[in-house]
Order: C-alpha cells, then structure tokens, then sequence
C-alpha cells in the first residue's frame, strides 16, 4: 500500500475552481480624486540636495575593512571637531 502524499502548496492557474467569485473581496473606493501636489516637486532642487546628492561615499569590498574605515571617519570627524571647540574657546580667550 502506496500513502497518497498531500498537496504542501497551491497553483493559482492550475487549481482554482472555474465558478471562483469574487463576492466579499475588499474592494478600495477612492473618494478623492485629486491629492495637492508638493512644493518640492514644483520647486528646482535645493542646492544642498544637489551637492550632498553628488558626492560618493568610499566601499571596500571587505566587511572588516569596511567597519575600520568607518571608525577612522568618526574618529576623524570627532578630532575636528574638538580641535574647532579648542580654537573657539581659545579665541573667545583672547578676546
């Protein structure tokens, strides 16, 4: 004696009933015909957009080196910005 195995999934085309109606289905009414349009999408881009869109952002193919580089720009990035407090406050010093 042969188990008849179960059907562990369902084809659309092949096994749907041929008096399948679609009675009780949501169906989305959209009572609003216009939407306003944004003043983003009249106006030209912002210059800021447009020079922070073009600069490219450096990508190693390794995951490790990746991260290195990535704790070398924060720290970077960190070290400017305090040699900038230093100044400041050395130059508010002065004054």
């Amino acid at each position: 004696m042969r188990k008849e195995k179960k059907k562990t999934s369902i084809n659309v085309k092949i096994d749907k009933g041929l008096d399948d109606k679609h009675d009780g289905w949501y169906n989305r009414a959209e009572n609003n015909g216009w939407r306003p349009i944004s003043d983003k999408i009249l106006t030209p881009f912002d210059a800021v957009e447009i020079r922070t869109n073009q600069q490219t952002k450096k990508y190693h193919y390794n995951k490790l080196k990746r991260k290195e580089l990535t704790a070398q720009e924060k720290r970077n990035k960190k070290l400017k910005w305090l040699r900038k407090l230093y100044r400041d406050a050395k130059n508010a010093e002065l004054n």
